[in-house]
């Protein structure tokens, strides 16, 4: 694994680079997502392949990971990668979640 230094200093270049080349930011990956035996969601982009579904409180069969799994995943690694641009570390994991009453 990188450490923090290393990874600092390719966000900076990258921002550098953005900068400068504002284009080279824009996207061309291709997602498929697929809906199957009711809420469950088979995606694919490039050679991954995941699978979400709903809970079967929501009308789901809760044969995957919710797609909420993906949306803190996607969270957690926007946090790590402000703050490793801005120089903070981040030791460890951490948990991200809601909470409710029932």
């Amino acid at each position: 694994m990188k450490n923090q230094e290393q990874l600092k200093n390719k966000f900076s270049r990258n921002v550098k680079l953005l900068n400068l080349k504002p284009k080279l930011g824009l996207g061309k990956a291709v997602s498929t997502i697929r809906i199957t035996n009711g809420l469950t969601c088979e995606i694919k982009e490039g050679n991954w392949e995941l699978k979400t579904d709903m809970a079967e409180q929501v009308g789901g069969s809760a044969s995957a990971p919710s797609p909420g799994v993906l949306g803190r995943a996607e969270y957690t690694e926007f946090i790590q990668s402000f703050k490793t641009d801005n120089g903070y570390e981040i030791p460890g994991e951490f948990a991200i979640g809601t909470a409710f009453k029932e």
